[in-house]
């Protein structure tokens, strides 16, 4: 199920974190609240350079046990994450217009997508997270939150 030429029955839903707007310096944000099984790819967009405490914050999209399952971790250092970068799932934020992962995963059991700050808090950022998502079972949805 590649994503290559499918998006005509894929949805997207845009979610997004700013740090002023939405605190959460450490810890985990539900960015996407999913309601039965889905389908998805995931990649985001960096509106305002994130930074951390001592530049070694860490950030990812995934869900709880899997917390990188969707955006790779990577480290808010000043360098990665500056406005304009890209973020994939096979890709860190140090540039713009990166490949998106080429398998879909599964979310199932209505488990939210959440982001995920450690080591060290986020002091700024802006981030617009985008779902590539279809429904696998018959209450499959997905709303950003």
């Amino acid at each position: 199920m590649g994503i290559s030429g499918e998006f005509s029955d894929w949805q997207v839903a845009r979610g997004n974190w700013n740090f002023t707007d939405d605190a959460g310096a450490t810890g985990t944000i539900v960015i996407f609240t999913v309601t039965g099984d889905i389908a998805c790819y995931a990649a985001a967009s960096i509106n305002a350079e994130l930074t951390s405490t001592s530049n070694n914050g860490t950030i990812e999209l995934g869900v709880a046990g899997n917390t990188a399952a969707l955006l790779v971790q990577d480290v808010m250092d000043s360098t990665a994450f500056q406005v304009g970068d890209s973020w994939t799932l096979i890709t860190a934020s140090n540039t713009n217009a990166l490949q998106i992962a080429d398998e879909a995963l599964i979310i199932g059991n209505s488990v939210d997508i959440i982001q995920t700050i450690a080591t060290n808090a986020a002091l700024t950022g802006d981030v617009d997270y985008y779902l590539f998502w279809r429904p696998l079972s018959a209450d499959g949805n997905v709303v950003p939150t």
